[in-house]
């Protein structure tokens, strides 16, 4: 059951790129989303799914949320977010038309 849990928490490319570009060390929902070219709270909402998969941990820092990756973070967030499956690299999210 965790595998398909984990499996539909990065079937989304924005959630997979904010994993990638979380690290060990974290950033803030306001430094991922601006990183992925989303809103605060759409980087939020995925973050929090990420989360609930034990993909990403959360802890406060001040008035922020620090997202790092979690101890069953999937095995391609150890690579540097430029290199993508292939190793090719990895291109931002695209953010849907208004």
């Amino acid at each position: 059951m965790q595998l398909i849990i984990i499996s539909r928490a990065i079937a989304c490319p924005t959630r997979l790129y904010l994993l990638g570009v979380l690290g060990p060390e974290g950033r803030s929902v306001s430094e991922a989303a601006a990183s992925a070219d989303v809103s605060i709270s759409t980087a939020s909402y995925h973050l929090h799914v990420l989360e609930r998969a034990g993909l990403a941990r959360m802890r406060r820092r001040g008035r922020s949320n620090i997202f790092r990756w979690g101890k069953d973070r999937w095995f391609l967030t150890c690579r540097p977010v430029t290199e993508g499956i292939e190793g090719a690299p990895v291109t931002r999210v695209a953010r849907a038309s208004r």
